[in-house]
């Protein structure tokens, strides 16, 4: 019984946009949403910036838009992961410059190696 939950824990073909456990804290939750993203394939991407470095989402078709994610999980932040998921678009204010578009994920999961 053990070996077959190990292997299912193992599987690839995972596609359920909640199979992954979000970090309940978002700095963006106070902000307004204006528009929800649904189930959209994308990847992520790492940028370094002096000492630090941004990590942000790529829709598929759209590279001109980056989204950041208050709560993307650490296990994500890799450049090049092919990602499914779900998100609230957070508003930004008038008198705010964003390199990013913020968003908090409501739901996220590994694309499969199939689905790349």
């Amino acid at each position: 019984m053990a070996l077959l939950a190990a292997c299912l824990a193992c599987s690839t073909g995972n596609t359920d946009p909640q199979s992954v456990n979000l970090p309940a804290d978002c700095t963006y939750e106070s902000r307004k949403t204006v528009r929800t993203l649904t189930n959209e394939k994308g990847s992520i991407r790492v940028t370094p910036s002096g000492t630090d470095s941004w990590t942000d989402i790529y829709l598929d078709g759209d590279a001109s838009t980056p989204y950041c994610a208050c709560n993307l999980p650490a296990s994500f932040a890799v450049d090049g992961t092919r990602i499914v998921f779900s998100a609230q678009v957070k508003e930004t204010y008038p008198n705010e410059k964003w390199r990013c578009q913020p968003i908090k994920l409501t739901a996220l999961s590994p694309l499969s190696t199939t689905e790349k």
